[in-house]
């Protein structure tokens, strides 16, 4: 199920904005676009840090164009998509080749109350290993939601991972504190010419 959903209108201009949700590990960011929508019509870029949906208009001369929806950047960086040959997800090359997100076309409403449709951006989370980061909105500048408003979310689990990082910060802090210099003879010198 949805953890938590948010709403927010595209740093773009055009368009009816878009809508998120998360989960654990992924965030879907779902773009209103118009009725009629084909998938040959959109074009969805995104990387690392970023998000571009755009959709093929016809303009009233007939000629084809571009209209961006969403453009920015991601709220927080991603992970790229597995690949069938991937072991671990740890020690995948983020690099060249590597797809980041994965879309789909689908209906938004039902014809009667305008046929509108939905680009559904599914976003793979950057991984903290046992750790779940809650996202507070899905795209820089975008409006924020309550982390503790997230249904399923641990109550407190944000704070005693804060009071643990706090005692093992100033344990060590402590220890640097009081270690003794020890005086190291690095014999003789054999870099002298």
């Amino acid at each position: 199920g949805v953890d938590v959903a948010g709403v927010g209108t595209s740093p773009a201009s055009g368009g009816d904005g878009y809508l998120w949700s998360q989960e654990r590990d992924e965030v879907v960011i779902s773009v209103i676009v118009p009725p009629g929508t084909k998938a040959k019509d959109v074009a969805v870029r995104c990387t690392k840090t970023s998000l571009e949906v755009a959709v093929a208009v016809v303009s009233k001369g007939g000629v084809h164009c571009g209209q961006s929806l969403l453009s920015g950047d991601l709220a927080h960086p991603i992970d790229p998509e597995p690949r069938e040959d991937d072991e671990d997800v740890d020690a995948m090359d983020v690099g060249g080749g590597r797809v980041f997100g994965d879309w789909e076309l689908t209906d938004f409403e039902p014809h009667s109350l305008g046929g509108r449709r939905a680009i559904r951006v599914t976003l793979r989370k950057k991984g903290f290993g046992m750790m779940v980061h809650w996202w507070q909105k899905a795209v820089a500048g975008g409006a924020e939601i309550a982390p503790d408003a997230i249904a399923g979310r641990a109550p407190g689990k944000a704070e005693e991972s804060r009071r643990i990082w706090d005692e093992a910060t100033a344990a060590f802090k402590e220890k640097v504190k009081n270690r003794e210099l020890v005086e190291v003879d690095p014999g003789p010198d054999e870099y002298e010419g």
